[in-house]
């Protein structure tokens, strides 16, 4: 039987907003206090419960901003369409040169391990190296968005990452684009979480039942 007068409903609560990938394959904002029904890589729905996480970078969708440091890289700013249906990722020019790069120095971290992850695509057989700190992850570029990531397991207290060739692993990246930077605290990533000048922290998702008596056992049927 599907309940139909409300009773058994669950309750969201998550003072934030949040993202979450729909059905048409996008990262959409949901609003604060509403379930998150992500499609990531699936054609029928999950939940997305998350723990509270923080992006701990600046300008997330912004690399010509000069928050984020460049060498050897030219940034053309809102260049192609991201992720999020919107013209708004930024290319950047490598031109296949050793240690060319955009990177942030010295990000304040705790002791705990940090994921770095980032939507990257470019040209099929070329690579680029995302890095957090000495710790690093090649990436074999294609044309279609793909989120990448990092994980810093050193315990450093500042955290520099990087999108880099490191020639010396043979990278030979020419043209990459860029979208949505997030370093945060974890051993894996959590959804996108956008910034501007300020990091911005996701609160957590809080999934309840209440007013039920003699219930030891409850299943929710999602239609």
């Amino acid at each position: 039987l599907k309940p139909y007068d409300g009773t058994g409903d669950a309750t969201v609560t998550r003072s934030t907003t949040a993202t979450r990938t729909n059905s048409s394959g996008l990262i959409e904002t949901v609003s604060a206090n509403v379930p998150r029904l992500d499609y990531t890589n699936v054609s029928c729905p999950a939940i997305l419960v998350e723990a509270q996480s923080t992006n701990l970078t600046n300008y997330s969708e912004e690399f010509d901003n000069g928050y984020w440091s460049k060498n050897n890289a030219t940034v053309t700013a809102d260049n192609t369409t991201s992720p999020d249906g919107t013209t708004n990722a930024d290319k950047i020019a490598l031109g296949g040169t050793d240690l060319a790069r955009v990177f942030k120095n010295n990000i304040a971290t705790s002791t705990n391990n940090h994921t770095f992850s980032i939507w990257i695509k470019g040209t099929p057989g070329e690579t680029v190296t995302i890095e957090a700190d000495s710790t690093k992850n090649q990436i074999a570029l294609t044309s279609t968005w793909t989120r990448h990531e990092v994980t810093n397991t050193n315990g450093d207290t500042q955290t520099t990452i990087r999108i880099i060739n490191r020639g010396t692993d043979g990278d030979n990246a020419t043209d990459i684009y860029l979208w949505g930077a997030q370093l945060e605290e974890g051993s894996t990533r959590s959804s996108y979480i956008k910034t501007e000048a300020t990091t911005v922290t996701r609160n957590a998702d809080v999934i309840e039942v209440s007013g039920l008596t003699g219930t030891s056992t409850l299943t929710e049927t999602f239609e």
